[in-house]
């Protein structure tokens, strides 16, 4: 049976684009990822033919968000209990979102986000916390960091040890540290 992986991606179009490289990498480790975005973006998704399955948070741009208080628990409690059903073997958090990872929590799944930084020497995850968590967990940040590679950093989901070592030599291979997101 395939990997079930939920990718939680709240952003906007440009960060959706940026994600393309993790899914395809999760297909090609025979993994089956959905993506759960903000309305607003499933449509970009589709349009741009994701080979994933696509899922929104209930209740953004939504008319039925103005009921009453007990109707939007209700149907938050229904979306939790429809993401269990689903049995994923791990969710990705992009974007440093929140409820992405109390959402993973109540799941009761291992989470992968931009909450550390991989040192390739010590092979061990720091927790990163505060300003660096948040720059490097937006898109503007992670281009501003052009010693970084999207790919360095999507070999980082894959875990401690699992990375493979960089040949010795090349140009530009940095052993420095890399950000798990």
């Amino acid at each position: 049976m395939a990997d079930k992986v939920l990718v939680i991606q709240e952003a906007r179009l440009g960060d959706l684009l940026q994600s393309g490289p993790l899914l395809e990498k999760i297909h090609g480790q025979g993994g089956c990822p959905t993506l759960l975005l903000r309305p607003g973006v499933v449509e970009a998704a589709r349009s741009l033919g994701m080979n994933s399955g696509i899922i929104s948070w209930p209740g953004f741009g939504d008319p039925s968000a103005a009921l009453s208080l007990s109707c939007r628990i209700a149907g938050s409690r229904d979306f939790v209990r429809k993401m269990r059903s689903e049995n994923f073997s791990r969710v990705i958090v992009l974007n440093h979102h929140g409820t992405g990872i109390a959402l993973a929590n109540m799941l009761g799944v291992p989470v992968s986000g931009f909450d550390h930084l991989f040192d390739r020497e010590s092979g061990s995850p720091a927790p990163l916390g505060g300003w660096p968590a948040y720059l490097v967990a937006s898109s503007r940040g992670i281009r501003a960091l052009n010693r970084i590679h999207l790919s360095d950093m999507w070999q980082g989901f894959e875990g401690p040890g699992r990375i493979p070592s960089r040949p010795a030599g090349g140009g530009g291979d940095s052993l420095g540290p890399v950000v798990v997101v």
